[in-house]
């Protein structure tokens, strides 16, 4: 019997990459800091790191031979840049505490649905004992006392025995809908995808804060390092991680080639935080562009974070609202006709 891989863990890929980042600040080489990393490693890490030691003496850069990890894509394009810098060091822990904080954020976002979604499920349960004993009962009473139930203890039953049959239609309804929602998203182009993105107008705003954060951020680090704007526009159409970033790089390349400065071109796009272009104008003109570019980006970071600290603490209230009316709406189903009955005895 084949036995199943165990696969690295969120929380061990975490590990993994700040450690191996403290190793080669520590002055460490990538092969001595990958050996040293393997001594008490799990089996799946050990393959990572064999297959890491492979690519890397085929030439591969650092952040390739970190694939088979299948780290996400932002995480993976963080350490990316840092690497172009020659700061791979400092994006590997860098990194790590991106994907700490995606990870703190999802498992926020599960302890608040946690409970409500106990609540629905119990609700569930309890509406199909419902369905199979109480409305049956219901009936037959009526049927005993030679009586028609009210239009509305009708409607109510007819509602309550077609359930399954409407929950069943709205499920396969919503797997087509999905089905080709991703099949259409799949043939449009990243610039599509995310305009998409934008016409939902509560996704909007984050949208642009995320794009503005993100370039900003590696614009910056890369200007730092001394490059022209034109050399780090270039490093940013060479990764292959983000593609929107990728084409977006392309069309600012052939935006300057035509004489127009990125101040105008981020002018005339509908991704970026107005703020951007004069963060750009006014970095240009002072000589401070990196370091701007970089305290902006922070800016939107924080901004970001209370957002969704917000967003999370909206979400619970919004969850036992829904689920309680939902119960309410059980006691409806299951007094109403004990009431009508009683009248008609």
């Amino acid at each position: 019997m084949i036995k199943k891989r165990k696969r690295m863990t969120k929380l061990m890929k975490i590990s993994f990459i700040m450690k191996l980042g403290e190793l080669l600040q520590s002055g460490y080489s990538t092969e001595q800091a990958l050996s040293f990393l393997s001594v008490q490693s799990t089996k799946e890490t050990q393959r990572i790191i064999q297959l890491m030691e492979h690519k890397l003496t085929k030439g591969e850069a650092l952040s390739s031979s970190l694939l088979d990890m299948e780290l996400p894509l932002d995480v993976q394009s963080y350490i990316f840049f840092y690497e172009e810098q020659g700061k791979a060091a400092e994006g590997l822990m860098e990194a790590s505490k991106l994907y700490q904080k995606r990870l703190q954020t999802s498992l926020q976002l599960q302890k608040l649905v946690r409970y409500p979604l106990v609540l629905l499920f119990g609700a569930i349960v309890a509406l199909v004992l419902l369905n199979l004993y109480i409305v049956p009962h219901f009936q037959s009473l009526f049927v005993t006392m030679n009586q028609t139930p009210p239009r509305f203890i009708k409607y109510f039953f007819a509602f309550l025995t077609n359930l399954p049959i409407i929950l069943a239609s709205f499920l396969l309804f919503a797997i087509m809908m999905y089905a080709v929602f991703r099949k259409y998203v799949q043939k449009q182009t990243p610039h599509e995808k995310v305009r998409l993105l934008m016409k939902w107008k509560p996704t909007n705003t984050m949208i642009r804060q995320v794009i503005t954060f993100y370039f900003s951020l590696q614009l910056g680090k890369l200007l730092q390092t001394g490059m022209s704007i034109h050399e780090a526009i270039f490093i940013f159409e060479k990764q292959s991680y983000m593609p929107f970033f990728k084409d977006e790089a392309n069309q600012i390349n052939q935006s300057l080639k035509d004489g127009y400065s990125l101040a105008v071109y981020l002018e005339t796009q509908p991704y970026y935080m107005e703020e951007l272009r004069i963060i750009v104008e006014n970095g240009s003109r002072t000589g401070k562009l990196a370091s701007d570019l970089q305290f902006f980006s922070s800016w939107i970071l924080e901004e970001l974070d209370q957002k969704i600290e917000r967003g999370l603490q909206a979400v619970q209230p919004l969850l036992f609202l829904f689920i309680g009316s939902f119960i309410f709406f059980l006691f409806l189903i299951i007094m109403l006709p004990m009431y009508e009955m009683f009248n008609l005895m």
